[in-house]
């Protein structure tokens, strides 16, 4: 991949039946300005990108659709290039927002929110605009192209502080959907399949509240195990309970995959260093040895995981069965063991008759049993593209230079050189990072870009325009809202 000389650049004749090709006349690759660790022109790039994207401000979506839509009725009115803005005209724009912030920063209101930590529309757009300055004033720039800008810089999140973490916004839901199912079912519906007619029927409320709670882990567990119901009598209920179902599931779905990384991390964490501590790297394998090690290795994590979970089943469940008088829920430790293998793995065949205060118990383990398989499935679903990663860097960390290797990585001009650029892109590709795929609409911005000159330079900013369209604006400001 070389790059055309920026001292003479490449020009093409109109109507010449060469127009549409780029002047053939290049420099040597690139070579490395340094062999340190870090220092070369693509690691650079890559870092300075990555720390300006962790860097961006959190903002609300009212505050950033306000700034795009005050930018361009700006840039409508200076009549100039759409899609920015000059950089006294953003002062300007600033100083007023700053102004009318400190004109609306009055009230109990305003004190209580920002005792909580709630986002206000205007303080997250002084954020931005201050953002903004900043940027122009450190490069020197003297328009902003605030399209480009808000895509770079600015991260959209909600205004309440409790919906700003993914756990903690799963576990909201969970509690939510725990709070709400005794209500339905105990106090509105009267479901007596649910809330009555067990054992401890002298304390009705205390016996409602437990097995709703209970209902609700084995319905969102997809357990089942059918000891309790929403009764057919009614066409209604019948209707309600296949409407909790549905909202069952959308809570686990929602709810669950945040949980399940988080809740699980710490035990997680535990097993990877010691089975980290078994996995051999480098060149002390041979490739099909240690891909067999690797297989062995995630099967018994995943089985000392499980186990590791059935035995604390089996554990409660004994605790349990010492209270309970009923000789018919007198298990055995053969029979406990059979309750916490088909709870863990959520099949739920209903075929035991279980000591009702291991509901207590069931109300938590059933909801973590879900997380445990999901999980499981995940990483058993990851192992294989697992595998075929570690097999393309094991072929890539082999490769020596060659004949074949250079006409892999170079461009087509075929100089029997490889600069950082080629290596980068051909090395992505071959590790399986990027397909070509990826690239094509890249390489067709940057032709749109660069246009026939095979390049892009300072020149060019001026020739560049943006889209301002209305639909353009509203599409900018939803760009990164849930990212």
């Amino acid at each position: 991949m070389t790059e055309p000389t920026a001292t003479a650049p490449a020009t093409t004749t109109k109507g010449s039946d060469d127009s549409a090709t780029l002047q053939e006349d290049v420099e040597t690759p690139r070579r490395l300005k340094s062999l340190d660790a870090g220092q070369s022109e693509v690691e650079q790039i890559a870092e300075r990108i990555e720390t300006r994207r962790q860097n961006r401000v959190c903002v609300t979506y009212g505050a950033r659709l306000r700034f795009l839509k005050d930018c361009y009725k700006l840039s409508y009115k200076e009549g100039g290039e759409r899609g920015r803005i000059s950089a006294e005209h953003l002062i300007e724009y600033r100083d007023r927002v700053v102004q009318e912030r400190e004109n609306r920063q009055s009230g109990i209101l305003y004190d209580i929110c920002t005792a909580v930590g709630l986002y206000n529309d205007l303080d997250c757009l002084v954020i931005i605009l201050d953002r903004a300055v900043q940027v122009t004033q450190e490069a020197g720039y003297h328009h902003l192209y605030y399209s480009d800008f808000n895509f770079d810089h600015v991260r959209v999140v909600t205004r309440f502080p409790m919906f700003r973490n993914e756990f903690r916004t799963a576990c909201l839901i969970v509690f939510l959907f725990y709070l709400f199912t005794p209500i339905l079912f105990c106090n509105m519906m009267d479901e007596s399949n649910i809330c009555g007619g067990t054992d401890f029927s002298e304390n009705k409320d205390y016996v409602g509240w437990v097995s709703a709670l209970y209902f609700a882990s084995t319905t969102m567990s997809t357990v089942g195990y059918g000891d309790l119901s929403v009764s057919q009598d009614d066409k209604w209920k019948s209707f309600i309970g296949s409407m909790y179902m549905l909202l069952a599931m959308g809570v686990a779905v929602t709810a669950f995959s945040a949980t399940a990384a988080a809740s699980l991390s710490p035990l997680e964490n535990v097993f990877d260093r010691i089975f980290a501590r078994w996995d051999v790297k480098g060149d002390e394998m041979f490739l099909h040895d240690r891909i067999r090690r690797l297989k062995f290795l995630k099967f018994t994590e995943l089985l000392v995981e499980i186990f590791t979970f059935i035995a604390v089943g089996v554990f409660a469940a004994r605790i349990a069965i010492q209270y309970e008088d009923d000789p018919d829920r007198q298990w055995n430790w053969m029979t406990t063991f059979y309750w916490a293998v088909q709870t863990t793995t959520t099949i739920g065949y209903g075929d035991l008759d279980q000591p009702f205060g291991l509901r207590y118990f069931k109300i938590v383990y059933l909801m973590a049993s879900t997380v445990l398989v999901g999980n499981a499935l995940g990483k058993l679903g990851s192992l294989r593209q697992e595998l075929s990663e570690i097999r393309r860097q094991h072929a890539w960390d082999r490769r020596k230079i060659s004949k074949r290797f250079i006409n892999e990585m170079q461009a087509y001009e075929h100089d029997d050189k490889v600069d950082q650029y080629e290596f980068l892109v051909a090395s992505l590709i071959s590790l399986g990072k990027i397909s070509s795929e990826d690239v094509k609409p890249i390489m067709d911005k940057f032709r749109a870009l660069a246009g026939e000159k095979g390049f892009i330079t300072a020149e060019d900013v001026a020739d560049f325009a943006q889209d301002s369209s209305s639909n353009a604006l509203l599409e900018d400001a939803h760009v990164g809202h849930s990212d």
